[in-house]
This record gives C-alpha cells, structure tokens and sequence, in this order.
C-alpha cells in the first residue's frame, strides 16, 4: 500500500469527482476495453475539472508501480463507509493480495479473472509478479472498474479486460483454451439486502449444481456458485471471504462447493482476534482449490493474516473429514473427549428471547408503565446481557429497570392499554416489519418465560442465570426451556455447573475482536453432566 501522504502537500484527491479526474488523466478511458454508459459518464464528468498536476500524476504513478494503491486507498476516505458497505467494498490489505496472487501464478494459469475488482488490486498483483496473459477484472460499481482501468494502464497490462457488470451475469465463451483462475475478494453483503431475484437466481444455480442455497446466504455465497458453474475442470482459484460459512448451517452449501465441486486445496484462517478487512468486524479465510484436485486438504489457522507471505503449510485434512463435518473450524481445534457429558439439547431446547420489532414502544420503564396505568398488562424484562453477566447466577425481577409490554388478548383492553396502542398506531408501530407480521400487531407471543437465560454473544464464554421469578428475556439473550419439567433446585444445580466450566464450553462462532457467538442450536449442543448426575450431587 502507498505511504502516508506529506502534511504539507495538499491533498491530490478530496472528492469522488476528483478521484475520478485523476484515473482519467492516469489514462482509464485508453485501455481495458470498450466502456460501459455509466464508465463513459462518470470520465466526461472529469472534463469539467481542473487536470491534476504532473507532479501528483508522477507521485501515483510511482506509487502504483511500488506496488501501491493510492486510488483505492482516495475511495475509501471520499466514499462514505455506509455506502461502500452497502455493495460490500471491504479492500483487501497488500500482503495478503500477493499471497494470494502467488499462489495462484504458481499454477500457470491461462486466463484470471479478479471477481468483485473494486480498484483492481488483485488484477494489479498479478500484472507486478509478471502474469502478461489474459484478465478480466468485474465489478458492478462504475467507479471501481474506472479505478482499476487506471491502475492497469499505468502498469502496462495490454491483455487486461475491464467489465462494468455483475458476475452472476458473466458468461465466458466455451471454446476458451487452457485454465482460467479465479482470484478476489467477493463482496460481502448480508442476506437481508439482496433483491428478490438475486435469490431466485441462487436457487435456481444451486439445484443446477446439486447444492441446496440457504435463504440465509449472503452475495459472496453467490459469487461462489457463479464461479462454480463457470468453472471446468483443471481451473483454479484464491478467494478471501468472511470465515462465519466454516461453521453456521447457511455455510453449508459453501463447504459442499468447495469440497466436493471445486476441489478445495487449502484453507488458511485467520485468528478471531484479528481482522483482515480495515473496516469490517469480521474474521476472514482465504480458500484455494482446483477443480478435480480430491486428496487431503492443507488447514492453517493464522495469527495475522494481514502479516501473510504465502499460503504454504497446514494440518493436512483428509477429503472425506471434510465432507462430512458441519463445522470446519473444529476441524484445527477438535473438542476434548468428555466422558459422561451429553449435549444440553437432551433435556433443554434454547430460543432466542423475543424480538419485539419496536423495543422504544413495547419496552418501557418502570415508572412509566406506572404513570401510563399499564401495570397490569406488563412483565419484568432482562433488557440488557449486562443483567445476566452481574446477577451472580440469578435474575430477580425486583432489580430490573424495565418491563416489557404482554397483552395476549382484546378483551385485556382498558382505557389506559387502548390509549397506548392508538398512541403506537399514530407512530406507525403496527407498520414495523415484525409488527406487520404478527396478527395482532401488539401480540408478542414467546411461549412461557425459560427458567435458565443465558448470554450468547460477548467476548468472553456464555454467562448462564436461573429465572426464578419468570422475567420475560428480549433477543439479546437466549432462554433455556427443559424439555420436561424439572425442579428449580435443579436448574440451579445446572447453572451453577455451567458457570464454573464456561472457561471449557466449546463451540459457537469467534468473529473478530475474539466475540464469541452461540446460536440456539449450538448451545443445545455444548456438553453437561446428565440430569440425574445433577441431582445426586445436589442431594450430598
């Protein structure tokens, strides 16, 4: 990456338009290809604007030939984060590009195409370690693909093909000759945002592969199924994703792309402490594979991957462990054998406390549910995992501050509740996403309140509580509901065991920063002493 810039030079870019003048002047319109609409806009925008000097245009220039990449690192100050989130533009640090890039040369690809290019730093890498042949570099923002035609000409790659547009989209011609590399950083946009058909389209490439999508999935998930329908056999590829598909069930249809249809050759993990991506809280794997390649798989897990010099080394997994684990993180740290133990899903089924969809309308303090006369039709509510963490192993209502809004049925109504329900009508409430769903709006449902709550996302092991007096829990917590009805002695007894070997519980997921996470599935599955075990001590 560049250097830091001279305080006393005034800085050569402070605005996308800016940005966008100096990858003309820098010659982006020259080379790489016809231009789309939007690219052929975007540079007659430039015209409007002062050309940058001769010595700013030499100081990038020797920037981008040092292996720099002053372009990208201008959009991510002048392009607010929120937006560059919103098509998942998280860039990829120096070391880790090239070692990705290695490793990819050092299988003499024909072809590489940069998947999500955003300013071409890994089209930008391979042209510096010498690849002349072919390239194609894509990405769907207009701005990115004008970023990367500049940086390309610059290094004097004359076989490189920029495309604005979107790889699940990309055709690639059929009679194409030797093997095509695919190499990138795909971007990473949650599930929730993706359009409708997006997702139809996932389906539709996933029953065309044999591979069940999860409606969970985000779009580099996606970017991996059009990469897998475009590749043939003897083609390759480097990829650096968010690590959470190694572990959760949406992850799933990844793993049986890269194990199975791919041909997964390594997985080099980054610690959970660390992170990648500059402005994103997440912890990343870089995955290789070659299409037909089906011996062991080379794991690594590292402590920094931002310090990478190659993708070398590894525990050596053998294909049909990878194939038939659900959790391939477990795969470098496997759980110690417990004797006696069995997962807590034998007797306990865990739910997420509820979600309200309007926590400003249906949570309220304690004083006002008083002064608004709704006493009796509210409960007391563990709002924050902070109660569970300092409540030395038991919620009491008394020393909550906040009660939750429970009103089952119309007939409940009084004049202080009616008031307060047209109150959330006039601000839209009932139009919520979750109040729009449920029927009634105001019916929170839940089940009965769990008699255990437990913690499940901190940067620290779960934190469980009895619940002796039934609070409600919010989705900040998870409840623990037995199966069968057990005595409060013994949950107690549970709980207090829970708490004294949080420090050996196992499983969850790590994001960066080292927050741990459990779903409810997964702390179903952490190891207890059986019931009656519980008991017996309990009783000596």
């Amino acid at each position: 990456m560049s250097g830091p810039q001279d305080e006393s030079e005034p800085r050569a870019v402070s605005s996308e338009a800016a940005l966008i003048s100096v990858c003309a002047a820098l010659g982006a319109a020259r080379a790489c290809g016809p231009l789309s609409k939007a690219e052929a806009s975007l540079l007659r925008r430039a015209r409007q604007l002062p050309r940058p000097s001769a010595e700013t245009l030499s100081r990038l220039i020797a920037e981008i030939r040092a292996g720099g990449d002053p372009l990208g690192e201008a959009f991510c100050v002048v392009r607010p984060g929120t937006r560059r989130r919103s098509l998942g533009a998280f860039y990829t640090v120096e070391g880790i590009v090239t070692a990705m890039a290695s490793w990819v040369l050092a299988r003499n690809p024909d072809i590489i195409i940069d998947v999500g290019c955003g300013s071409g730093r890994f089209a930008a890498a391979v042209r510096r370690l010498g690849f002349g042949g072919e390239t194609i570099a894509i990405d769907i923002d207009p701005l990115a693909t004008v970023m990367t035609r500049a940086n390309l000409t610059v290094l004097g790659h004359r076989h490189a093909t920029v495309v604005h547009g979107d790889l699940l989209r990309l055709s690639l011609a059929d009679s194409r000759r030797g093997r095509t590399a695919f190499i990138g950083n795909p971007p990473y946009v949650r599930h929730h945002t993706l359009r409708p058909e997006a997702k139809r389209w996932a389906q539709k490439s996933g029953d065309a592969l044999g591979v069940q999508v999860s409606g969970l999935s985000g779009l580099h998930a996606l970017f991996v199924l059009a990469i897998a329908g475009l590749s043939r056999p003897g083609d390759l590829g480097c990829l650096i994703t968010a690590a959470e598909w190694l572990d959760v069930g949406y992850g799933s249809a990844l793993r049986t792309l890269f194990a199975q249809h791919l041909g997964c050759v390594r997985l080099d993990i980054g610690d959970p402490r660390t992170s990648a991506f500059g402005d994103a809280m997440s912890t990343a794997a870089i995955v290789s594979w070659e299409v037909g390649y089906s011996d062991a798989v080379s794991m690594r897990e590292t402590r920094d991957l931002k310090t990478l010099r190659a993708l070398t080394g590894g525990r050596a997994i053998s294909r049909d462990t990878l194939t038939r684990s659900s959790r391939w993180r477990d795969l470098l740290h496997p759980r110690p054998h417990r004797d006696g133990l069995v997962p807590l899903g034998t007797y306990a089924r865990v739910h997420r406390g509820i979600a309200t969809g309007a926590n400003g309308f249906f949570i309220l303090s304690r004083d006002e549910a008083i002064i608004r006369e709704l006493g009796g039709h509210v409960r007391p509510c563990v709002t924050r995992a902070h109660q569970v963490l300092s409540s030395g192993g038991v919620v009491r209502a008394d020393k909550l501050d906040h009660v939750l809004l429970e009103v089952q049925d119309a007939a409940d109504h009084d004049r202080a509740l009616r008031s307060y329900l047209a109150e959330g009508i006039r601000h839209r409430v009932h139009e919520r996403y979750l109040c729009e769903h449920r029927n009634p709006w105001w019916r929170l449902g839940g089940g009965p309140p769990p008699p255990i709550v437990a913690t499940y996302m901190a940067r620290q092991a779960p934190m469980f509580a009895t619940n002796p007096d039934r609070c409600r829990i919010v989705n900040v917590l998870h409840g623990i509901h037995f199966r069968e009805e057990v005595g409060e002695d013994i949950a107690t007894t549970l709980v207090v065991w829970l708490n004294n070997h949080r420090d050996t519980l196992t499983g969850g997921r790590t994001y960066h920063g080292g927050l741990r996470k459990f779903e409810p599935r997964e702390l179903e599955a952490i190891l207890v002493p059986p019931l009656h075990e519980l008991d017996a001590r309990r009783v000596k």
